[in-house]
């Protein structure tokens, strides 16, 4: 096997435009975790719902400089499913969580296996991981939670369907947010008010990556998951490929994207846990 025959590109056809999966979960230290640990555990997630066929992102996640509350809120709100991450009792988490539930819209909930359950989260089924993320563990869980979403996804679709609320009974009613409209003059101001803050964003992460400041480390979890996924995708693996491949993923991953540090020492660890784990007990 060499370069030459291997494929990289995979094009998705085009359709319309996925509904969006909001993410509920720690992004900085807490309880031990490091922030790369949640960034791991981020791609975790976003993997296993692009697998079920939805696009996420943080519902913290704004694309403008605003209100950043009001912009939480309403993608707490309008998002298809919420992911909440419960792990080490974060309470920014907690609070969203219980906003969303009060919405009672289709709402999944995930925690480690070294956080303990919360009393008043506990009518909802959590889906559980293992906090030192081990490998062949959170392969596991990852296709668990992609199943997951999908029949939360056809549940929400049926009459009479409750996250929460109807666990405490048919007299609460969830909370609804009004909605107003704007007049075409208003609207207009509204998207060139966007359109002006996303070129500013932009031109300020194009100069701190001119300066070098926007390379990103890369966690092992993730480099191994992205190693996984690009040896999975080819057709056939023979052990005597092993040399060439190993260069092949190295200098790929690096190729594709710019702002990832991948050091060499770093993948070819990675790369040897990927291959002795999962590559060769299928040959």
């Amino acid at each position: 096997m060499n370069d030459d025959t291997i494929e990289d590109t995979i094009e998705e056809p085009a359709g319309k435009s996925r509904e969006m999966c909001g993410l509920i979960m720690p992004i900085s230290e807490i309880d031990g975790c490091s922030k790369k640990h949640w960034l791991d555990v981020k791609t975790i997630l976003t993997e296993a719902i692009e697998d079920a066929d939805l696009d996420s992102r943080l519902v913290s996640d704004s694309e403008y400089s605003g209100i950043i509350h009001k912009e939480i809120v309403q993608n707490i709100y309008t998002d298809k499913l919420v992911v909440c991450d419960v792990s080490a009792s974060n309470p920014n988490v907690m609070f969203e969580l219980g906003m969303r539930l009060a919405f009672d819209k289709p709402t999944i909930v995930i925690k480690d296996d070294v956080t303990k359950f919360n009393f008043d989260t506990s009518p909802i089924k959590h889906l559980q991981y293992r906090r030192d993320l081990r490998y062949m563990d959170m392969v596991q869980f990852k296709s668990d939670l992609s199943d997951l979403i999908k029949g939360t996804i056809e549940e929400s679709s049926k009459s009479g369907y409750s996250t929460y609320l109807k666990t405490m009974g048919d007299f609460i009613e969830p909370v609804k947010i009004e909605t107003k409209e704007l007049s075409h003059d208003d609207y207009i101001i509204q998207e060139l008010k966007i359109l002006s803050d996303k070129v500013d964003r932009i031109s300020k992460e194009s100069n701190e990556s001119i300066r070098g400041e926007s390379n990103i480390g890369v966690p092992d979890g993730m480099l191994k998951r992205m190693i996984h996924k690009k040896l999975f995708a080819m057709d056939q693996i023979n052990p005597e490929d092993y040399d060439s491949l190993k260069l092949y993923t190295f200098r790929n991953l690096r190729a594709s994207d710019k702002t990832l540090s991948i050091g060499y020492d770093q993948h070819e660890t990675c790369f040897n846990v990927v291959w002795n784990n999962v590559i060769r007990p299928k040959d």
